[in-house]
């Protein structure tokens, strides 16, 4: 089984409501050890009504699982989950957690059904995960791997926002953020 987690990611989660965001986002590159890496926007069409579950980094009980507290569907960004995670000890750390920013990004575990290699100019290799075997879960992380990843909570009454001075205040605001810190760290 593969797991993907992404760099610095908005959330914003406070005690009660839903979790709703991206756990992988579509053709951007991250890099994977030795090789980058981009999910195809079609990967995840034959496994969205499969058995995932929500996890905090990859383990533990499930938090929420499909199809009934979690609901996975792809949109023009990414795989996007709305799920209701348990009113348990770890349902409620992870609120804590989120909510003050120590946990902040998502990921999910998978096998792959199809791939495509592509050695490039510099000798860098590109895999392209076009299609996924299996989506075991999707989980907030401490460590992430994709930029993009988003996790936020949804009340009865909408989005509950950050306070402006927050830098995750945005998801926009939040991926400026990162590609600013991924150009700088990119420089000679």
């Amino acid at each position: 089984m593969e797991r993907r987690y992404s760099t610095d990611c908005r959330a914003e989660l406070a005690a009660g409501g839903r979790l709703i965001g991206h756990a992988s986002v579509f053709n951007e590159e991250t890099r994977i050890g030795e090789f980058f890496e981009v999910i195809d926007p079609a990967a995840f069409d034959d496994v969205l009504d499969g058995d995932t579950v929500l996890q905090i980094d990859h383990a533990g009980l499930p938090l929420a699982r499909t199809p009934d507290t979690l609901k996975l569907a792809t949109d023009s960004r990414g795989l996007a989950i709305d799920g209701d995670p348990a009113d348990t000890t770890a349902g409620r750390d992870l609120r804590i957690l989120v909510d003050r920013g120590d946990l902040r990004a998502m990921s999910f575990g998978f096998t792959v059904a199809a791939d495509a290699w592509e050695k490039r100019a510099d000798g860098s290799h590109l895999r392209r995960v076009l299609k996924i075997g299996r989506l075991f879960d999707v989980s907030v992380v401490t460590f992430p791997a994709y930029p993009g990843t988003d996790v936020s909570l949804r009340s009865a009454f909408g989005d509950i926002p950050r306070p402006p001075h927050s830098p995750r205040a945005t998801p926009r605001g939040q991926a400026a953020l990162i590609r600013a810190k991924l150009r700088k760290e990119a420089r000679p």
